[in-house]
């Protein structure tokens, strides 16, 4: 699938793959979401650290098909670099079997999560000061990828009806590592009350370093273009 022996650090930003190896992420992916769909502890403990660092390496292609509109499993749209034909759904059922594990989960959230910082880190004064199309198309992604990954997170924690099993898979996502996710707990990030507070938040600060001020009124005291704050909202929820 990538050519790279278990537990090699993934490059910055996505390589572009060999068709045969493409081809069996593709039928890994399909083949086991088949099974996480009914039974998510149906990928094998041992891989699913493995098979996250599967769609880190990925990392690109994973952030266009949950992150973006459109089914990816038909010819007509392509992933970037590596057109990985996986639609949305079946995505996110194989992240569940993953999220079993919650380092595993870490990974492939943590890999998410960097890619929305490099958006942000791309956009300039005017583009949160007007509500560009650059900026509103940045926080769709952000809001739809996000969205998606901390329901599934709320999924695995609802999973664990509390005790030493819900502490563990804590204890896990906590250990792993990865990029510093700022203020919160996963808890938070995965509570039934979630609000993707946090993600307003990587805006906000993005906007207060620029030296950004909103043309018309502020998206509800966030200091937010209205429409950059819409459409965060907006696609967050419909991770629910």
């Amino acid at each position: 699938m990538t050519g790279r022996p278990p537990g090699a650090t993934p490059p910055g930003r996505t390589s572009e793959y060999g068709t045969e190896q493409v081809r069996v992420l593709e039928e890994t992916v399909k083949g086991y979401a088949a099974r996480t769909k009914g039974d998510p502890g149906a990928i094998p403990e041992e891989i699913r650290r493995n098979m996250a660092s599967v769609l880190v390496f990925y990392a690109d292609d994973v952030h266009d098909i949950i992150g973006l509109h459109g089914d990816f499993s038909e010819g007509g749209l392509s992933t970037r670099p590596n057109d990985v034909d996986v639609d949305r759904a079946t995505l996110t059922d194989f992240i569940r079997g993953l999220a079993e594990d919650g380092g595993a989960f870490r990974m492939v959230r943590g890999s998410q999560l960097a890619l929305v910082s490099d958006g942000l880190q791309s956009l300039g004064k005017t583009d949160f000061e007007g509500g560009s199309d650059k900026a509103e198309g940045t926080a769709l992604v952000s809001g739809n990828s996000l969205g998606i990954l901390d329901r599934v997170g709320a999924q695995a924690l609802e999973a664990r009806d509390g005790g030493a099993d819900r502490e563990e898979w804590l204890e896990a996502y906590r250990n792993q590592g990865g990029r510093n996710e700022g203020a919160g707990k996963p808890e938070e990030f995965f509570a039934s009350a979630r609000d993707g507070g946090y993600l307003v938040e990587m805006f906000q600060r993005r906007a207060d370093r620029l030296g950004a001020r909103p043309e018309g009124p502020e998206g509800s005291g966030t200091g937010l273009h209205p429409e950059i704050l819409d459409m965060l909202e907006k696609t967050y929820r419909l991770g629910f």
